[in-house]
């Protein structure tokens, strides 16, 4: 990500830390009907299936961090 374009400034990592943590604690409590029916590039998929796909792909890059999921809240 280049910061001079749409990252952020060293000044603000905690409010993009907040925001990293805050997007996908919403998706856990998220109502079942706000979710779209069918993903982009997987198509049909149920709220918990989409819930469980973004825990997945979240854990992913932490782990490339050497972070975990239960590491952020």
């Amino acid at each position: 990500m280049d910061t001079r374009l749409d990252g952020s400034r060293p000044g603000v990592f905690e409010a993009d830390r907040a925001r990293a943590v805050a997007g996908p604690r919403a998706l856990a409590v998220a109502p079942t009907d706000g979710f779209p029916s069918a993903h982009c590039r997987f198509g049909r998929m149920r709220p918990r299936d989409r819930q469980h796909w973004a825990y997945r792909h979240t854990d992913h890059h932490l782990r490339q961090f050497g972070l975990q999921a239960a590491s952020i809240g």
